[in-house]
């Protein structure tokens, strides 16, 4: 369990220009990015339901994260995963909400409400209406390749041709900030090899922000456009390879390990997947990514990390609140 230094403290509050009596807020925010990071997910697609065009937005809940760890566990033993965790995400529909009108989720004039089924349920009434009564064995047996292209294709078969995947976690680029990686598809082409970055919930002095956790990244309206960064919600199930063996090692585990992540593959994110499997924590060197607390050597460089991953997230608040915001 890591706990912040007095140095830790004094270097994260001149980085975020926070006042001398947000000291302890500090201080607990940094152990919280460290020891409490998970991610959350969602899917925005514009369609039209019941003659209405609006926007539908799924989003992970716990019960799709449960399902996404016992995927994973599926997925390393060698077994075909057939209820990918993307069957229990949350649905809300908004009533003629523009594409990219992330503010407008909080406005009530688009009447934002939570279905009362789930997306896999949701799916299910689609695709019967359309012929398609096996969709499930069609797109919901995952044993190799893009997990998550099979979502895409049956995206696409129902006559949704552009949607957005977005994923949220804490942020060390500012306090009480949020990460917000976005990846626009559209049918027909190959998926975006990056992710357009961008930080929520830095239009106000740090002791004037209210902290949210990466599930309520809905609430923040102001969006900072951070530039882009390679893919962290990318997965690729298959059979351990070289590489793999190489950036571990003969440990035990690899025998079974067959989902890693890639675009790029990196021992970071492979870790991840190895912690959640074995319940042993594993360290690596620092890699490209999000900053984290330097050592105490002498050396003056700062350590770097991912935060955590898309597909097999540890948090266990709900993606969406009914009494929130009025929607």
């Amino acid at each position: 369990m890591y706990r912040a230094t007095a140095l830790d403290v004094d270097e994260s509050m001149a980085k975020w220009g926070c006042p001398p009596e947000m000291r302890d807020q500090v201080k607990a925010y940094r152990e919280k990015l460290v020891n409490e990071s998970y991610f959350a997910t969602a899917l925005k697609m514009p369609m039209t339901w019941q003659g209405v065009n609006g926007i539908m937005l799924a989003v992970s809940s716990p019960q799709s994260t449960a399902v996404s760890k016992e995927n994973a566990r599926i997925a390393a033993a060698g077994g075909i995963i057939t209820e990918p965790e993307w069957l229990y995400y949350e649905v809300w529909w908004f009533a003629g909400l523009a594409f990219l009108n992330w503010a407008g989720i909080l406005e009530t004039k688009f009447q934002g409400h939570q279905l009362s089924m789930l997306l896999g349920d949701f799916i299910d009434g689609v695709c019967l209406q359309k012929g398609m009564a096996d969709w499930k064995e069609r797109y919901c047996r995952i044993g190799h390749g893009f997990y998550r292209q099979s979502l895409r294709e049956l995206l696409v078969s129902l006559g949704i041709v552009t949607w957005a995947e977005l994923t949220c976690g804490l942020s060390w680029r500012g306090y009480a900030a949020l990460d917000v990686y976005l990846r626009v598809f559209a049918g027909g082409m190959a998926p975006p090899e990056e992710e357009a970055w961008y930080l929520l919930n830095t239009e106000y002095a740090p002791q004037h922000r209210q902290l949210y956790n990466p599930e309520y990244w809905y609430m923040c309206k102001f969006w900072q456009s951070f530039g882009q960064r390679p893919c962290i919600a990318e997965w690729f199930i298959h059979e351990p390879t070289a590489l793999m063996r190489m950036a571990f090692g003969p440990t035990p585990e690899l025998n079974v390990l067959r989902m890693a992540p890639c675009n790029p593959i990196t021992q970071r994110r492979m870790l991840t997947v190895m912690n959640h499997l074995t319940g042993i924590r594993r360290e690596l060197p620092m890699e490209h990514g999000d900053e984290v607390p330097k050592g105490k050597g002498r050396g003056r460089g700062g350590g770097r990390m991912m935060l955590g991953d898309a597909e097999v997230p540890t948090g266990k608040g709900r993606a969406m609140i009914k009494d929130k915001a009025g929607i």
